[in-house]
């Protein structure tokens, strides 16, 4: 259980970086 949750809680953020990550580049192709 104690790494499941810490693969959990490491995962989240690693989540949402991607997230930003496809957001950031959908950004920049409609500017250039």
């Amino acid at each position: 259980m104690l790494l499941s949750n810490e693969n959990f809680i490491l995962g989240v953020p690693r989540l949402r970086q991607i997230r930003i990550d496809d957001t950031y580049c959908e950004i920049i192709k409609d500017l250039s």
